[in-house]
């Protein structure tokens, strides 16, 4: 076998991992969107940069919009996996500045773009 079809079938390799971790990865999400989407109405945000890692919030509201679960995703991997984060619970949307102001960057697009996309 010479080099050239050794680096076909790697290539083939790796395309076929990334389609299989690419699944797990989104049925993960899609587990914890359904758990959420139990808790209340739910809104969904992602960052727009691409060329650094992206992150993507879910959050989940009663009606009176108030945070009752909120998770995240962050990376530039098909590795990474939905995460809870508790310390926005019970806070109400939008979000205020001085809640905003304690998150990263990344976080603080996302949350826009979910609070924008309710409207």
């Amino acid at each position: 076998m010479d080099t050239t079809w050794s680096i076909i079938y790697v290539a083939i390799l790796a395309w076929g991992l990334q389609i299989v971790f690419g699944y797990f990865q989104v049925r993960a999400f899609n587990k914890i969107l359904k758990e959420l989407s139990q808790k209340g109405s739910v809104r969904i945000g992602r960052t727009k940069s691409r060329w650094k890692p992206r992150t993507v919030v879910i959050i989940a509201a009663n009606e009176n919009e108030e945070i009752v679960d909120f998770a995240y995703m962050k990376g530039v991997s098909i590795f990474s996996r939905p995460k809870r984060m508790e310390s926005l619970v019970g806070q109400l949307l939008p979000l205020s500045n001085r809640a905003l102001s304690q998150l990263t960057p990344p976080f603080q697009e996302a949350i826009s773009v979910a609070n924008r996309e309710n409207l």
